[in-house]
């Protein structure tokens, strides 16, 4: 199967899969935790420079062009115009953020991991490989609850295999640089 396929077909999961995650989350949250949410635009959170230090080729960050009640979403689109790494701004979920999700993930081929000294806690989700229907492995969110909040970097055509990579240390940065700026709000 060519590679563009496989990443059609890896795009498509995680973008599924997050808009599920995305949907339960937001959906958890009171009203007063939604338009909180609401008030935070995701844009705000990582400069372009930011985001150029984990993605070189896309370009500036503009509200997401899926609407999503309860959430703010900032996209940076690949040259193909097609979003390349998406920040999801929510109300946090109320069980914690590994639990939540392996709820939403793990049925699904994903391996779900908590990633130490990232807000109040993080984890993140990685798809496993099957060789079989040219699935490969690949990040496809990065969750951080801070506060009330929870953010979520979903690196859609970047590329991130493991969480032993030096693009993931990259992604891990930009989360830490959006949590900084989600606290000051």
């Amino acid at each position: 199967m060519p590679s563009s396929r496989k990443r059609s077909i890896r795009f498509a999961l995680v973008a599924a899969a997050c808009g599920m995650w995305l949907v339960a989350c937001g959906g958890s949250g009171s009203d007063s935790s939604a338009q909180a949410v609401e008030a935070v635009d995701a844009c705000s959170l990582l400069s372009d420079a930011e985001v150029h230090a984990v993605a070189p080729d896309v370009g500036s960050g503009h509200p997401g062009s899926v609407q999503i009640p309860g959430a703010s979403v900032c996209q940076w689109d690949d040259s193909k115009h097609l979003p390349a790494l998406t920040l999801q701004v929510t109300a946090a979920d109320p069980a914690d953020v590994k639990k939540g999700l392996e709820d939403a993930f793990a049925n699904m081929g994903y391996d779900v991991i908590s990633v130490p000294g990232l807000g109040d806690e993080a984890a993140v989700a990685v798809q496993r490989p099957d060789p079989g229907h040219g699935i490969e492995s690949g990040v496809a969110v990065l969750a951080v609850r801070v506060g009330k909040r929870e953010l979520a970097l979903s690196p859609m055509r970047l590329n991130i295999t493991t969480i032993d990579s030096t693009d993931f240390e990259h992604l891990k940065q930009a989360a830490a640089q959006a949590v900084a700026r989600l606290r000051a709000k």
